[in-house]
């Protein structure tokens, strides 16, 4: 799990770029194409982020398991859910896209919110981390 996020988290910057810069050249010289160009910089950044969230949950999983501080299974069942709710979400307003490209505004808004929520959910899974490390500082003080 985490060796394949973080060679998703280190490749999707490149696909961004790439999509980026595709962006330019199909406002520049085919604009048909401009629709393509912008789906690709989408993608590559959600996987960008959901790939955060992987590694920063395979992180938490990994350094805390076998001790008091293990995630709880209603935390990963949790993580797991919104994940899937997540991806599902972003495809089904990139396929809603794809379908009709009339007032798109509104479908970039629900990526857009979609984004924020990934963002949030990448701040709890850090908050729980520092949290664990927290107690885990405050109970060797203690038991000195």
């Amino acid at each position: 799990l985490l060796l394949s996020a973080q060679a998703g988290f280190l490749a999707s910057p490149i696909a961004f770029y790439v999509g980026k810069a595709l962006t330019a050249v199909c406002f520049c010289f085919a604009s048909q194409c401009n629709t393509t160009a912008y789906t690709i910089s989408y993608v590559a950044y959600a996987a960008h982020l959901c790939c955060l969230m992987l590694l920063l949950y395979g992180r938490l999983r990994d350094v805390f398991e076998g001790t008091v501080f293990a995630i709880s299974k209603c935390f990963r069942y949790t993580f797991t859910i919104l994940l899937s709710l997540l991806i599902t979400a972003g495809v089904a307003v990139l396929c809603m896209y794809w379908i009709s490209s009339t007032n798109a505004g509104w479908r970039l808004a629900r990526l857009a919110e979609i984004f924020v929520f990934i963002l949030a959910l990448c701040q709890v899974l850090a908050w729980s981390f520092v949290r664990k490390l927290y107690r885990i500082q405050t109970s060797t003080q203690g038991a000195r």
